[in-house]
């Protein structure tokens, strides 16, 4: 039979079962809740760092074009330079050549008016020689 007692305490028992399940399920509803947040929270700050990270690939990429942009323009600009130093040395020979063909042409017009002022000064001689001499027959 039942004891009077144990009602009571199957009574106290079955209350305190019960708080301990509302208090679980009171636990369980701000954990769900918790866990809504935060996955809330992960999806933004995950959005975040994936717009962040798109954002950095495409400065990459815009840093890679401007890159590769400047080798090109370098490569062009080396080439440049090599054509006007070609250039520069090429006029430098010519400039040698024509100082050296000038000093040529100088020297050998120089000879050419020393034979003529040669020439004129025997053909002055000669007629200074034929004039002193008919001069001394005259008188």
């Amino acid at each position: 039979m039942e004891e009077p007692g144990d009602s009571g305490e199957e009574k106290n028992a079955v209350e305190v079962l019960q708080a301990k399940v509302s208090e679980l399920k009171e636990r369980e509803r701000k954990l769900l809740e918790e866990h809504a947040r935060q996955e809330a929270d992960f999806g933004l700050r995950r959005a975040k760092l994936k717009e962040l990270y798109l954002q950095k690939e495409e400065e990459l990429r815009l840093q890679s074009d401007h890159t590769r942009a400047v080798e090109v323009e370098l490569e062009v600009l080396r080439s440049q330079v090599r054509e006007l130093q070609e250039e520069l040395e090429e006029a430098r020979s010519a400039v040698t050549i024509a100082q050296c063909t000038a000093e040529n042409d100088i020297a050998v017009e120089q000879r050419k008016c020393q034979e003529e002022i040669a020439t004129v000064q025997q053909l002055m001689k000669g007629e200074c020689s034929a004039f002193c001499r008919n001069k001394k027959k005259k008188k």
